[in-house]
């Protein structure tokens, strides 16, 4: 007896499978093709044009080339295999430095943040204090017999 059960398909359901599988076949136009790759193009992790995407992500296509060559004459490679693998290697290779520079330009936008935080916190505390040590002025010059107010305050 199987774990789980069997879903029935009816003739309904399988029409309506067909029917709405027509409409989610992706972009139709050229407009909505454009869309999609400037999706890709954005962060360029699956753009096909390296050097569009390269100068895109305000890299220099002459350094890609750079590491190719180095990466080429490291490994020699003697066929389209070998040839295939080393390109790969330098796309990898540049993809792992796009990606630390994103990390650290998110670890830097967070710390920003927390600073940014840190100082509306100690803002407020240095408010405190001020009011504090004027309330203290104010009773350090309180006379018996003068009015104070706020030694009706203090009192109540």
């Amino acid at each position: 007896m199987p774990l789980v059960k069997k879903l029935i398909s009816t003739e309904a359901k399988i029409a309506a499978c067909r029917r709405n599988g027509c409409l989610s076949q992706g972009a139709v136009t050229e407009e909505g093709k454009a869309r999609i790759g400037a999706a890709q193009f954005r962060h360029g992790f699956y753009s096909k044009g390296e050097e569009i995407a390269l100068c895109g992500l305000g890299e220099d296509p002459a350094q890609f080339e750079e590491l190719l060559a180095g990466l080429r004459e490291e490994f020699t490679p003697a066929g389209a295999l070998q040839e295939k693998l080393v390109t790969r290697l330098a796309r990898v290779l540049l993809l792992v430095d796009r990606y630390d520079r994103q990390l650290e330009g998110d670890v830097l936008r967070r710390a920003r943040i927390a600073d940014h935080g840190r100082d509306n916190r100690v803002h407020a505390r240095m408010m405190r204090l001020k009011m504090t040590a004027e309330t203290l002025r104010a009773r350090a010059q309180w006379q018996p017999g003068i009015t104070s107010p706020h030694l009706k305050t203090w009192r109540s």
